[in-house]
């Protein structure tokens, strides 16, 4: 193998998305494997001019073999099917402490589109869609969006699992829409519509006493159009103002932001400080 990443793609028409197998993890989805069947098509990434790949006698399988386990201890993986149709797709995370925290081909899987009426998991790192997506550490990950798209306007479930050395229990899926925390192995079922904001989850831990705590002191409140955000002695970082329906329309960095040229309604509030993030409703009158 010459200039080429360490991903393979193929194509999995039942599910309506790319199966991928990635072995520097290794870490698989939909199913993917190292081995490929006779006659099977697959993609591979260049990653420089003069790309090849070299195959002999000694790499070939005389037996049937399935699939190989990834036998990784350190991945969230998270998986979407609808009530519509029988298209699925799932993305991964892995924690690798070889892995840099920027993009890396050789670690790091991209997202390949699958069919339009298929549902679409992805993250992104360094502005890259990614299926696979490795860090160093897990601190890395906590307030990282996963994005979904609806592929048709359906009821969707989610399930979501890790497994983490350590085992570590205080993470969490969080809807920004209905602000809900879906644990580990629950299944999760939600309603969207093609269209929507794709940056609609977020991975999360839970507030501990403290956190619970400093929560509380972060105050938002809506009055005459306009809002007010009280965060007592922590630093304020940023806020952000959604739709109900996930769209974010407006952001803020300022204790008192102007709402007037939103229309009457209820909105979510996220609000970011240097100790937490807090998400509330409001209504506007």
């Amino acid at each position: 193998r010459n200039n080429i990443a360490t991903s393979i793609y193929i194509w999995d028409q039942n599910e309506g998305n790319y199966a991928v197998y990635n072995s520097t993890g290794p870490a698989s989805l939909h199913g993917g494997s190292n081995f490929i069947a006779m006659g099977q098509g697959f993609f591979v990434q260049a990653t420089g001019n003069n790309a090849n790949i070299t195959m002999n006698n000694e790499i070939r399988v005389h037996n049937p073999v399935g699939f190989k386990s990834t036998d990784n201890n350190n991945e969230i993986r998270i998986y979407v099917s609808n009530n519509v149709n029988s298209y699925t797709d799932e993305t991964l995370i892995v924690i690798n402490e070889d892995a840099p925290e920027n993009y890396d081909i050789y670690y790091d899987s991209y997202k390949l589109l699958g069919e339009e009426t298929a549902p679409m998991l992805y993250t992104i790192n360094d502005d890259v869609n990614l299926s696979v997506s490795v860090h160093p550490e897990l601190s890395n990950i906590f307030d990282k969006d996963v994005f979904f798209r609806p592929g048709v306007v359906a009821a969707y479930t989610i399930n979501f699992n890790y497994s983490l050395d350590g085992g570590n229990s205080d993470i969490y899926l969080y809807d920004k829409v209905t602000q809900e925390l879906i644990e580990n192995g629950q299944n999760y079922t939600f309603n969207a519509t093609p269209g929507d904001a794709e940056n609609r989850f977020m991975i999360a831990s839970i507030p501990t006493t403290s956190k619970e705590f400093s929560l509380n002191n972060i105050q938002i409140n809506s009055y005459n159009k306009t809002l007010y955000v009280n965060t007592e002695n922590q630093l304020l970082e940023n806020i952000e103002i959604y739709s109900i329906e996930g769209r974010k329309i407006k952001e803020s960095k300022t204790n008192t932001t102007d709402l007037n040229h939103l229309p009457s309604g209820i909105y979510i509030v996220r609000v970011k400080t240097n100790e937490n993030i807090k998400t509330e409703k409001i209504a506007i009158y």
